[in-house]
Order: structure tokens, then C-alpha cells, then sequence
């Protein structure tokens, strides 16, 4: 039998919330139907545990503050059940697990969710009905949602893969994968060839590390990378767009905090290796460090944990470097980024609203809300550097411009339109013919570290039937 983790304890905290949210959310302050309406920026959606025996799908839309207004219609699924969690979206689809079934919703313009398909994902476990389906998650295109078995077998945890149905949002099953040590939620580098998850089961360090085929299985690989001074990686990983992974690491005996936050970086093949060290690495002041999220331009680093949250300076594959002390002072079970800086937190009953650039930080006004959520997912709804898409099919690159010369990193922004009855599933940036940064969206955004010379930029916006449109451009970076 392979070891279990520490999803183990995170689940068990996950639903003791439950039975203690409603008790913490008397203390928490606002109300999000009573915040300011304006132009959304994003629609949060969120599973709200309303008693120890009901669970719902709630959405709302941020304000350019940050600030949360019930969205009408809300809740949109309601399950008498206390062990819903899972939630994942693409820019018109998002899923939801009650633990045995996934639901599929189509997202309409106003951010309003219609039930749409359903099916059994826990038959395809090998022993079904010994565990549930929990996390959720997709790779970088969207083309594929992959599902956490918990206790697949009856002691360990698999991943399923799921194909989805860019026109009526259904999935198909295609298989799984349960080798190697299945730790929880996967992190995807740019390339969204490699994934990786790790815990410390037993007190040594257990990393899952998966190679993403073309048709979006996975495939496992085993390596162990050393960790700085017999530490443990512990918690969920976060990726950049590049090749950079953010890890916490605990003692290996107890276990023992506070954790330590490591770069590793990842090469060609997947493997990772890391230059952290004790001398280099920060500590974080959360407590039990999970979960971990960077911003999407991913120079933040979010770090939570059950003493509270925490803001880093995340530096590519140079050490991570301090930045905020608490900014909140309790148990957080979630996080999720929009693409206007905007971060949201929950956990303790509540759920948290802030603004968060490199130079200073805020708390949305109405924040913390009285809601019980143990599951979110963010949808952005535009960037705080919004390039339009062009009128008719193709791709539009607004920055930098073709035949420029720019220092490295350079800002790329960028919009695609489809072709008249389709929608873009996905925009890719390519640098000298290299996959290097992909968005679920028609819009694209980010900041590349490039070599002093000229580069080619090609920018791929990936239509609902599988075809593509295409803009590319020359640039030299000085």
C-alpha cells in the first residue's frame, strides 16, 4: 500500500468547516448583497455550505474595487449534501462535484450558470463507492478537466481525465492515472506539458510528477528532487507561465512550521531541480501552508494557511522575497486571483476581497463577507492592460509593436475574435516557436523574460472547433 498524505487532514478540515462556518460567519463583517454595483471586472462563484447539510452554487460579480454583489438567479445548484467541493471554469463553461456526480453549467454574458449535463465520476473509480470525487482542475487550454479520486482504490488517491465538449460543455471520461504518490490538484508550467503535485506522506518528501500527452492524459514519471535541508515539500504548489513552481517546505519530523517557500525550476524534460536554500528561502507566518496561488501576472505569491494569509514577492526562478506580514488573521481554506489584481480568499466563514499590487495592498470595501464557502473559482472578465479584439476573425496584438525594441520582460498583451458561430477556447503566446504562456480566455496577458536579440512572438487564439487564428510579429529585446 503507498502512504497517504496530507490531503487526508486537508478534507477532514475542509468538512469540520461545516459543521463550524455558520458559527465563525456571525463575525464576519458585510453583506455582498449590499455591495456597490458596477461594471463587473469578474464573476466569483463559490460553493456555500448553508448548513451542515446543504450545500449551494453561489455567483457574484467583483466591482473594480474588488467588492462583491450577489449575482440574481444565485443559488443556481443546491445539493443536500455537506461534501460538495470541487468547482473548476473555462470562459464559458464551469464544473461542479457533489463528491459523486460533475456538473457542467454554461456561463452566460451576465454570469448567470445553467445546469446543462451531469454525469457519474465515481463509477470510474476501481473500487467505487470507497472514496469521492473532490478537487477539480483544468490544464492551460481547457480542453481538459481532470477530477481527484479520493481514495480511488480504497487507500489511494487518481486522477480521471475528462474530455469537455466545446459546444454543449459535456465530458467524457477517457481514463486516469494512479501511480506514483497522487497528492491532490496538479500545477501546470507554461508549456501545460508538465504537471506536479507533491506531499510529504510519512514524513519524506513524495513529489507526483506527470507528463500531459496531446490527447490530455497523463502520464507519470518518477523523480525526487533533492529539497534544501532535509526539508518536505507540504501543501498545493502554484506555477508560473514559464517554468517555475513555488513549493512550500516543512521539517520532515512532526511536521514542523513555519514552512519555507522554494523556487524549483523546471527544464526541457521535466525534471526539477531548485538553488533555495535555508539561507535564501523566506518563512511564512500562515501556519499549516496550504494553499498557494500566483497572481496571473505572477510576480505575487499568495500563501495561506490556518493562522491566516500572507503576501510575496515572487521572483521567477530567483528566490522568493518577503512582502506583507498577515493580511488576514484566520483560516483560509482557498484562493483565487482575477486578472485586475484582485484576490479572494475564503475560509473561517467568510470570504475575503482584496487589492493587491507589488507597491501596496487593500481590502475591498464590504470585505470580509458573511458567507460559509469552501470552494471558488474566479472568472476575469477583462485586465487591468485590455487589448481589443479585432472585428472581424483573427487576432489583434496590442503590445509590444511588430519591428519594436523593448527590455526584457517584456509586457505582451494581446485579443482574439473567432470565426462567426465559434468562440475561442483558448489564446497561446509563442516565443521563437515555443509555447510559453496560455490563456482560457479570448485575451491574453503577461510579461516574458526574453535574451537580448530578436525574437519572433506568435499569438494562437484556438476556436471551439478546433481550428485557429494566428498574428504574428518580429521584435528585438536590448
Amino acid at each position: 500500500m503507498k502512504p497517504s498524505v496530507k490531503l487526508v487532514a486537508c478534507l477532514l478540515a475542509a468538512l469540520c468547516a461545516l459543521g463550524f462556518g455558520q458559527f465563525a460567519s456571525a463575525q464576519a463583517q458585510g453583506d455582498a448583497t449590499s455591495a456597490a454595483s458596477t461594471s463587473p471586472s469578474a464573476y466569483v462563484y463559490l460553493i456555500n455550505a448553508t448548513s451542515t447539510k446543504t450545500t449551494e452554487l453561489d455567483g457574484y460579480s467583483a466591482d473594480s474595487n474588488g467588492s462583491l454583489t450577489l449575482l440574481p438567479g444565485s443559488p443556481f445548484w443546491v445539493f443536500k449534501s455537506q461534501y460538495t467541493g470541487g468547482i473548476a471554469h473555462t470562459a464559458h463553461w464551469l464544473f461542479a462535484s457533489d463528491g459523486t456526480f460533475i456538473y457542467s453549467f454554461s456561463i452566460a454574458a451576465n454570469g448567470s450558470l445553467k445546469e446543462v449535463s451531469s454525469v457519474n465520476a465515481e463509477q470510474y473509480a476501481e473500487c467505487p463507492g470507497c472514496g469521492s470525487i473532490t478537487a477539480l482542475f483544468l490544464d492551460h487550454t481547457g480542453s481538459t478537466l481532470y477530477a481527484l479520486s479520493f481514495y480511488d482504490d480504497s487507500s489511494n488517491n487518481a486522477i480521471q481525465f475528462w474530455q469537455k465538449n466545446n459546444t454543449t460543455g459535456g465530458l467524457s471520461y477517457f481514463g486516469s492515472s494512479s501511480e506514483g504518490i497522487v497528492a491532490g490538484r496538479l500545477a501546470f508550467i507554461g508549456n501545460n506539458e508538465y504537471g506536479y503535485s507533491a506531499g510529504c506522506p510519512q514524513q519524506y518528501g513524495g513529489w507526483y510528477s506527470v507528463h500531459r500527452d496531446s490527447d490530455g492524459s497523463l502520464v507519470w514519471f518518477s523523480q525526487q528532487p533533492p529539497a534544501p535541508d532535509n526539508l518536505c515539500p507540504w501543501g498545493t504548489q502554484t506555477a508560473d507561465r514559464s517554468n517555475n513552481l513555488a513549493v512550500a517546505l516543512i521539517g520532515e519530523d512532526n511536521p514542523q512550521f513555519p514552512a519555507h517557500l522554494a523556487v524549483y525550476t523546471a527544464d526541457s524534460s521535466g525534471n526539477l531541480t531548485t538553488n533555495s536554500t535555508e539561507a535564501n528561502m523566506p518563512t511564512a507566518a500562515v501556519g499549516d501552508p496550504d494553499p498557494l496561488s500566483l497572481s496571473p501576472a505572477a510576480n505575487l505569491l499568495a500563501v495561506g494557511g490556518d493562522k491566516g494569509l500572507q503576501i510575496f514577492h515572487f521572483n521567477g526562478s530567483n528566490p522568493i522575497t518577503p512582502y506583507t506580514g498577515l493580511i488576514a488573521a484566520h483560516s483560509i481554506q482557498d484562493l483565487a486571483w482575477d486578472s485586475n489584481n484582485h484576490l479572494f480568499a475564503i475560509g473561517s466563514g467568510r470570504v475575503n476581497a482584496f487589492r493587491v499590487t507589488s507597491t501596496g495592498y487593500k481590502q475591498a470595501p464590504g470585505s470580509p463577507y458573511a458567507i460559509n464557502a469552501i470552494a471558488l473559482t474566479v472568472l476575469s472578465l477583462s485586465g487591468s492592460t485590455a487589448c481589443a479584439p479585432p472585428s472581424t476573425a483573427g487576432v489583434n496584438i496590442c503590445s509590444p509593436a511588430n519591428g519594436s525594441t523593448d527590455s526584457s520582460p517584456v509586457s505582451v498583451s494581446a485579443a482574439a475574435t473567432a470565426s462567426s458561430g465559434l468562440h475561442i477556447t483558448a489564446t497561446r503566446l509563442y516565443v521563437d516557436a515555443k509555447s510559453v504562456y496560455t490563456s482560457t480566455s479570448n485575451t491574453l496577458s503577461t510579461s516574458v523574460s526574453l535574451s537580448a536579440g530578436s525574437h519572433r512572438l506568435d499569438v494562437v487564439g484556438y476556436e471551439s472547433n478546433g481550428s485557429a487564428e494566428k498574428a504574428s510579429e518580429t521584435i528585438t529585446v536590448k
